[in-house]
């Protein structure tokens, strides 16, 4: 079975702070994704390893603080 996981809201918000990034799509395009990627990633859905990965750098928190199973 399949564990799903969701970025915790704050870590968007971190990064974005972190990136001096004023805008959801500031951000995609500093981490070199989407804007739909980081709002599924907002909403709750599961992202892939390599969003996950870019947004718990960029907002300099580890896995177990940044992601929660959804």
């Amino acid at each position: 079975m399949r564990q799903t996981y969701r970025i915790r809201p704050e870590v968007i918000d971190r990064a974005r702070e972190r990136l001096g990034c004023t805008s959801d799509e500031k951000l995609a395009v500093r981490l070199g994704m989407t804007a739909a990627t980081i709002g599924r990633a907002r909403r709750g859905e599961s992202p892939s390893l390599g969003t996950t990965i870019a947004l718990l750098n960029a907002a300099a928190v580890d896995l177990p603080v940044g992601v929660e199973a959804a």
